[in-house]
């Protein structure tokens, strides 16, 4: 379960600007946490993050809870992949499946999906549905598996597939 504040407690104490995403401390709590001043601090994955009585909440979470009036029910998702931009039409409920979804290769000049077969000397790709892999088929281009992965992609997760620009 997914940490909450009472919502009351948090208006309280923060305002938030659906249209830049800023979340504002609206009181002067000393130190960091300043009249005006931006909420939170960058963590190192890009996330802002705000304390707020002790307990360390995600700011789009928070975001979502001042906006809509509760918390989320799942995990939040940035459209456009930066976890610092927190404006309201950037954020959507997902599943964990289709927040990895909306996510690029963590390869440097691969493409998702996508893996060299040393045996075989050629491309394969395969795709992760509930927890088990798909084998998508053997290729003889980098491009041609990708194709194949993002065809599968788009049919299994819609509009949170993250289309990887062409290498």
């Amino acid at each position: 379960m997914m940490k909450s504040i009472d919502l009351a407690r948090l208006r309280s104490l923060l305002a938030y600007d659906p249209q830049s995403g800023e979340i504002r401390w609206i009181v002067d709590r000393g130190n960091s946490s300043k009249l005006n001043h931006l909420a939170g601090t960058l963590t190192q994955g890009g996330y802002r993050v705000i304390e707020v009585d002790g307990s360390a909440f995600k700011a789009h979470r928070i975001a979502w809870a001042l906006y809509y009036g509760g918390w989320p029910k799942c995990r939040l998702d940035h459209i456009n992949r930066d976890p610092a931009d927190n404006r309201i039409n950037n954020l959507r409920e997902a599943t964990h499946a289709q927040n990895i979804a909306n996510t690029r290769s963590k390869m440097s000049g691969r493409r998702k999906g996508v893996y060299w077969h040393k045996q075989r000397k050629c491309w394969h790709s395969n795709i992760t549905i509930g927890g088990k892999k798909k084998h998508l088929g053997l290729f003889n281009t980098m491009e041609e598996a990708s194709i194949a992965f993002e065809q599968a992609s788009s049919e299994i997760y819609g509009k949170f597939v993250c289309v990887e620009a062409k290498l």
